[in-house]
């Protein structure tokens, strides 16, 4: 069908109203519709075409009445979605078919999207709980990984580091220790002091680590390998398990060194009690330029 060139001039007014629980909000919007933008349906002058078709229209479908097109979607539970637009003109079958069209696209688009957060979601919580597997194995204070996941996170944003690169390293840190599931429990859980011999298999968990996540080709796991490898090495270079110093060391690494330095020095371990705030901070400022 040819496009009628009398009709390029088109104008109108419309929004998308998105609710994922409780009320519909309008994320998007133009023309006069331009002002409601972040309110609630219910807020805006709906004109007597929405309210009288919003419960006759069905889940899926677009309902046109001269100039006006109001569509209904619905994903499950992940979310409901409006679609409303009016012209400056009635709308032939042309328009229709691609306000049809692009309202269909629309709703596979934030299927997509919300599919997507499920996808990061389960993966933040599979990472939780593998990190947290070792937790429990070694006997460590609860929820020690996800406390190294959010000062991760501040300490990242804190030192420049984009959005973006900063929830990587928050989904990366829980990890940093997952090599320990490697060591023998009477070596892990050991009260005392740890023999050279002792010592030298608790260092390996970082090679462990290393190992069982640079399989992966994703981004989060390439990262947690990363962190997993150099989490102990040290600023001086007298860390393990490579030795390595200064740069050499990737910032993430440092980072969730920091992070994971702090948190544990603050909780109670099978070989020591928890330390008070300020000996912390005294401690980690008197090792900037050795440890960190």
């Amino acid at each position: 069908m040819a496009i009628d060139p009398d009709r390029t001039d088109y104008r109108g007014s419309g929004f998308i109203a998105l609710k994922k629980s409780g009320e519909y909000e309008i994320i998007s919007a133009v023309g006069e519709y331009t002002n409601h933008l972040g309110l609630s349906i219910e807020l805006t002058e709906a004109n007597e075409f929405i309210k009288e078709k919003y419960n006759e229209v069905g889940i899926n479908e677009c309902c046109f009445l001269n100039h006006k097109l109001l569509a209904k979607y619905d994903a499950s539970d992940r979310f409901e979605l409006i679609f409303y637009i009016e012209g400056n003109r009635n709308f032939n079958e042309f328009d229709r078919y691609l306000l049809q069209t692009f309202s269909s696209n629309l709703s596979i688009g934030f299927d997509n999207i919300f599919l997507n957060d499920e996808i990061i979601d389960t993966q933040r919580e599979v990472i939780f709980t593998l990190g947290e597997i070792v937790e429990t194995r070694s006997k460590e204070t609860a929820n020690h990984v996800r406390r190294v996941a959010e000062y991760s996170y501040i300490l990242s944003v804190a030192a420049g580091l984009s959005e973006e690169e900063s929830n990587l390293l928050r989904l990366a840190s829980p990890m940093h220790d997952i090599g320990k599931i490697g060591i023998p429990d009477h070596i892990l859980n050991k009260p005392g002091k740890l023999t050279t011999e002792e010592f030298e298999i608790i260092k390996s968990h970082t090679q462990i680590g290393f190992e069982i996540l640079k399989q992966s080709g994703r981004n989060i796991m390439k990262t947690a390998a990363t962190i997993a490898m150099q989490h102990h090495e040290r600023w001086d270079g007298t860390g393990y398990p490579n030795g390595i110093s200064g740069e050499d060391i990737q910032l993430l690494g440092r980072i969730t060194s920091v992070a994971d330095v702090f948190d544990a020095l603050g909780h109670k371990r099978v070989y020591k009690d928890a330390w008070s705030e300020v000996e912390i901070l005294d401690y980690m400022k008197e090792q900037s330029g050795k440890m960190f």
